[in-house]
């Protein structure tokens, strides 16, 4: 069981420990929790309640994506599994105790880790150091990336074509997915960290990646566009930053 404090010290109680979050939006009031035991519960922020929960996958909910009206739930089961969220919520009432999911995607043979979304394409990255990419129309998949390490977080600038993938290592493998999947094209590696990067996040026009090694870098989306690969960094200190690698 676990309590989840909110920014204004409201709590709101689950039913177990909670691995992964995600929210729609503040008009609807619904937020998502992703369990140890492989459930999705469903919140309503406005009255604190619990309004749905569904148990289809059976090991920890490791990443929740909700992308225009789907909601993906990736598990340490390798499974990954589609609602549509417009059967399961609305504004007055929230509630899908019980329902079943659109689509249920098993072709990773490790643990799922991260989604992301690229050009209307779902990609899933798993322990096996593929990155899967599912159409979203059949929910079947495209193709297959191999990464050089485990992808435990996958990030992209909202409609663009650029997918960043994390592991265990002290760069950022980059790639330009085509249209519909068609083409796949490895793009140079983002690697100003001398160590473990440990996660990273994005907004409008910076992609963010913190480390190890004590430093935050910030590329900007601009240059990351153009010349394919990171020409800023920012430092949270005036000290030395020499790389000698």
């Amino acid at each position: 069981m676990s309590t989840l404090k909110l920014h204004d010290e409201r709590m709101l109680q689950t039913s177990d420990s909670v691995f992964s979050l995600a929210t729609i939006d503040e008009d609807s009031g619904v937020f998502f929790v992703g369990l140890e035991n492989g459930t999705v519960e469903q919140y309503d922020l406005r009255t604190q309640n619990r309004v749905g929960r569904f148990d289809v996958q059976v090991k920890m909910i490791t990443s929740l994506l909700v992308y225009r009206t789907l909601l993906c739930s990736a598990s340490y089961d390798s499974s990954v599994v589609i609602w549509d969220l417009r059967k399961v919520t609305s504004k007055t009432q929230a509630s899908f105790f019980g329902e079943e999911p659109i689509a249920v995607l098993r072709d990773h043979k490790e643990p799922c880790s991260s989604m992301t979304v690229v050009n209307n394409l779902l990609l899933t990255g798993a322990r096996e150091r593929f990155v899967k990419i599912w159409d979203l129309t059949d929910f079947k998949k495209i193709t297959e990336i191999k990464q050089d390490q485990s992808p435990k977080q996958l990030l992209s600038f909202p409609s663009e074509n650029r997918l960043f993938c994390l592991g265990d290592a002290d760069f950022v493998q980059t790639w330009e997915i085509g249209e519909n999947g068609s083409t796949i094209k490895r793009l140079p590696e983002l690697q100003l960290h001398r160590d473990l990067i440990t996660s990273a996040c994005l907004s409008a026009q910076y992609f963010f990646t913190s480390s190890s090694d004590g430093w935050i870098d910030t590329y900007s989306r601009d240059l990351v566009k153009q010349y394919d690969t990171c020409l800023l960094y920012t430092s949270p200190s005036p000290r030395d930053r020499t790389r000698s690698r």
